[in-house]
This record gives C-alpha cells, structure tokens and sequence, in this order.
C-alpha cells in the first residue's frame, strides 16, 4: 500500500521499512501468541507513519516508546477499546463472510465502496 510514497521517499535519500504487519499483505499471522508492537518496535528508533489499523499500532508503538519515535504521522488511525458502530460490524461480517466464501474480488469492491473515493479505486483495487 505505501510503495509509491516509500519509493519517492527513497529516491530522495530517506531510508524507508514498510513492513506488512501480522496478517497483513504477505506477512502470515502468526499461530503463537505476538505483540503487534514489539514488531515494530524492533525497528526502531524511527518516524512512524500508519493508516487506520496500522496508524493504531504506529500510535501504540508510539506511546510505549516516546525516546525512540521523534515524529509520528496518523492517517484516519482505528483505536483501542472503542465500540464501532452497527455499520461497522456489519461491514466487517459480510466482508469476513465473502472472504471465507472465496469472493475476495467481492469483498474488495465491498471495501472499496466503503472506504475509497471512486476515481483511486483503480490505483487501491491491486492492494
């Protein structure tokens, strides 16, 4: 999701990890019991930016290590404890429900609906 932006940065001389995190992208989740933190938290000391899941792990990681995060950016980030809404779930229900049917092509235009404006749909489907 963030090889464009990790691409530009690069080739402006910034060092950049993307990592995918558990479960996520090609990174399986893993059978044991993980910190999604400690993951990332091996990474540091660096700037974090995270989106929506990934923004609530990058504010987490944040949290538990101030000295080593001298920047953090936060795109729409989820958050800890919170009661999503009956919209919400109910997304994530027919999503889960065509994902384990087999129509991920399905459950991405579910999401795509939901979550991206219409002309970065294209651009976002691949992901």
């Amino acid at each position: 999701m963030w090889d464009r932006q990790a691409r530009t940065l690069r080739d402006r001389g910034f060092d950049v990890v993307a990592p995918d995190l558990p479960g996520f992208g090609s990174e399986p989740l893993p059978s044991e019991p993980f910190s999604f933190v400690d993951r990332i938290a091996a990474l540091l000391p660096a700037m974090i930016v995270g989106n929506s899941f990934g923004g609530r792990i990058a504010l987490e990681t944040a949290l538990a290590h101030p000295d080593q995060v001298p920047r953090l950016v936060l795109v729409d980030p989820t958050i800890g404890d919170h009661k999503f809404s009956e919209d919400m779930t109910s997304y994530w229900a027919r999503e889960e429900d065509l994902v384990e049917g087999g129509d991920v092509a399905a459950a991405a235009e579910l999401t795509l609906s939901l979550f991206a404006e219409p002309h970065v749909r294209d651009v976002l489907r691949p992901m």
